[in-house]
């Protein structure tokens, strides 16, 4: 959640299309993300109830066998009456304990729209 959080809090654009979360960011590219503009804008997206950041791979959740996460939800959506708060909530369950975690936050876009 601090992962997604921070990418948040200095976004100027965000994409909430083709089940990914996308932040765009006025960040100094590398060479190799010139030469690829798109994969320069940090997502998220959840898929096999795991989730990835920035590519399909390995999961930032889920993905050890010693401490085995299964995502059961992975919401987020701006608010009508404030376009700059983000809500994201993210629900896990552990597959081992079974212990369930609910995780929610409004984060404060600085940087949307330009503003």
């Amino acid at each position: 959640m601090n992962r997604i959080v921070d990418d948040a809090r200095i976004a100027y654009k965000i994409d909430l299309s083709d089940n990914k979360l996308r932040f765009y960011q006025h960040i100094m590219p590398t060479f190799n993300e010139l030469q690829n503009r798109d994969k320069s804008k940090p997502w998220y997206k959840l898929k096999d109830k795991r989730i990835y950041h920035n590519g399909e791979s390995s999961p930032i959740t889920g993905g050890n066998a010693l401490s085995g996460i299964t995502i059961r939800k992975f919401e987020y959506y701006q608010k009508n009456n404030h376009p700059k708060l983000l809500c994201i909530k993210m629900e896990a369950e552990s597959s081992i304990t079974h212990h369930k975690i609910t995780l929610s936050t409004e984060v404060f876009m600085r940087g949307y729209n330009g503003e």
